[in-house]
């Protein structure tokens, strides 16, 4: 039986040279074709021997799959040319982990029926598994949203009576996943990255700006844009993602990212803001530090592929921007994102900006900054700088315990000491108003702990 392992193991080492893509997606089903060694237990008074199988199953979300697998393997009995064989129907769920990078390791467990046919007739039974594995890309084809990969997995049997053990290598074919493909980005960034204008009249993209005109003709379908038909506001760079808890960008991403360059060329002159945000999970001064190393790193890609630095910038915003909940895993995947602003792009009626400055507290009952806030302070120093012609209101809110005027009054007071902090640090104070409206604008209920620690804060309206 060594050399069943052995050769599991080898092909497994070849398999996973050159990989470079990322795993299959949610919403991906996939057919998963193998080879095992199987181990029985010593009970069986059989030999070790290999066999075979398949699962058919599904990416259900980020973190699992579900599956429906078979195997069946022959094992000689020794002293005879008699053989037991041993066939299994079971249903399992994956815990698949890192699903964003090119090799994905997962935890396995199931319950199934086995089988076993021998000389003294057949009998069955329920098993339970349990085991753990790889999945090592080796093609992704975005265009078509089909990925192939390598599996690898080992995982023990265990009945009533007996305890297997079974190694197993195969490929997972999947299809039918929400790829991010490139061309998808090139549309969606189309405000910063223009194709060549038309030279025939004409609204083609049907924002309200004739082709003649148009330097962003295939802005996305109810997108407001300025003057020239290039979108106002952020645009979300969708499919560049990084490996987890980094600022590698993952080659998925990159791929992203190189479909834009051309159009950004063509643009040179433009200042673009580069803007990175998480979630929730974590500290807020660890989400934004993590924040600006990301938008620092596709600065650096950017540059690297030929574009002007100096119209490139880079802000980590953190938490201060969801545009989804992080009550969720697809509300958080949202809100992990990296943006490009054009600035100094002005659309009429356009709506007023807020942050909220997750992490920025005060001492108990009093509008004294703690020293923790200062680096989110400072991001917010840094994105006003960023547009020097913007007046911002500071707007200081509380949760409704205490009495309603002494949380006017204190709320005004924390929108006072944050807006004395940023123009300590270079903001003109003829840009800045404080307010504070205590516990008139509530965000979410004050009957949870939670609930009241979301209605205490901070934020910064930018004006139009």
């Amino acid at each position: 039986m060594k050399k069943i392992g052995l050769s599991l193991a080898t092909a497994a080492a070849l398999a996973l040279t050159g990989i470079a893509h990322a795993g299959s997606d949610p919403g991906s089903w996939y057919v998963a074709p193998r080879i095992n060694g199987v181990w029985v237990d010593d009970g069986r008074k059989a030999d070790d021997d290999v066999g075979f199988g398949a699962a058919v199953g599904k990416v259900v979300s980020p973190n699992w799959n579900v599956e429906l697998g078979v195997d069946s393997s022959g094992h000689r009995l020794p002293g005879s040319d008699d053989r037991l064989r041993l066939n299994t129907l079971d249903l399992n769920a994956l815990r698949v982990f890192k699903r964003e990078d090119s090799i994905n390791p997962y935890l396995i467990g199931g319950i199934g029926r086995l089988d076993n046919d021998g000389p003294s007739g057949s009998e069955g039974g329920v098993f339970y598994k349990l085991g753990a594995g790889l999945m090592a890309d080796i093609s992704k084809n975005t265009a078509k949203g089909t990925n192939l990969a390598m599996r690898g997995e080992i995982h023990t049997r265990r009945s009533e009576d007996f305890n297997d053990y079974v190694a197993s290598l195969g490929l997972v074919y999947s299809w039918g996943g929400s790829i991010a493909a490139p061309v998808a980005a090139a549309t969606a960034i189309a405000a910063i990255a223009p194709a060549v204008v038309k030279p025939v009249d004409g609204d083609d993209d049907r924002d309200g700006v004739p082709n003649s005109r148009d330097k962003c003709p295939n802005t996305p379908a109810g997108a407001k844009v300025d003057s020239d038909g290039c979108e106002c506001g952020d645009v979300v760079l969708r499919g560049v993602t990084f490996v987890t808890d980094s600022a590698e960008i993952t080659p998925q991403g990159e791929l992203i990212l190189d479909s834009l360059v051309a159009g950004l060329a063509r643009r040179a002159g433009t200042k673009l803001e580069i803007r990175g945000h998480t979630d929730s999970v974590g500290s807020e001064a660890y989400n934004l530090a993590l924040s600006q190393r990301r938008a620092e790193s596709v600065k650096a890609y950017l540059v690297g592929k030929g574009l002007n630095a100096a119209d490139l910038s880079t802000i980590g915003l953190g938490e201060m921007q969801h545009i989804a909940t992080n009550d969720t895993a697809e509300g958080r995947e949202q809100n992990r994102r990296v943006t490009l602003q054009a600035l100094g792009a002005i659309c009429e009626a356009r709506a007023s900006e807020d942050l909220v400055l997750r992490g920025v507290t005060f001492k108990t009952n009093s509008a004294v900054i703690t020293p923790t806030s200062k680096l989110v302070l400072d991001s917010a120093v840094a994105y006003l700088k960023a547009r020097p012609n913007s007046a911002a209101e500071v707007r200081g809110h509380t949760d409704s315990v205490g009495d309603d005027a002494a949380n006017m009054r204190l709320s005004k007071a924390r929108a006072e000491a944050v807006r004395d902090y940023l123009i300590a640090g270079g903001i003109d104070a003829g840009r800045l108003t404080a307010n504070g409206y205590g516990e008139t604008e509530h965000i979410a209920p004050n009957d949870t702990p939670a609930g009241r620690e979301q209605n205490r804060r901070v934020t910064l309206r930018i004006a139009p």
